[in-house]
């Protein structure tokens, strides 16, 4: 379950990230992904969506992070430390 609500600031940075991938909007991409809190966001849809984005902005470590945090049951989801710049 998301803890966005539907016009949430969440949910907003969710879809803002994933429609700017879309579009090849990258630096829009990255900017929205970067808004979503992967620990405190429990919906694996969402997750994907910010995986999206965050690939489309060049932020391969962020994504591959966000992407592995997704895979995890939402208990253990207690935030694993996060990829830190170049790795």
């Amino acid at each position: 379950m998301s803890t966005g609500h539907a016009g949430s600031p969440t949910s907003v940075a969710v879809l803002d990230a994933y429609f700017a991938a879309l579009d090849g909007r990258r630096d829009a991409a990255l900017a929205a992904a970067k808004r979503v809190a992967p620990a405190k966001d429990d919906d694996a849809e969402d997750l994907y969506l910010v995986a999206v984005g965050l690939e489309a902005g060049g932020d391969h470590a962020r994504a591959c992070w966000s992407a592995r945090f997704r895979q995890r049951p939402p208990s253990s989801r207690a935030g694993p430390s996060r990829p830190r710049a170049g790795t």
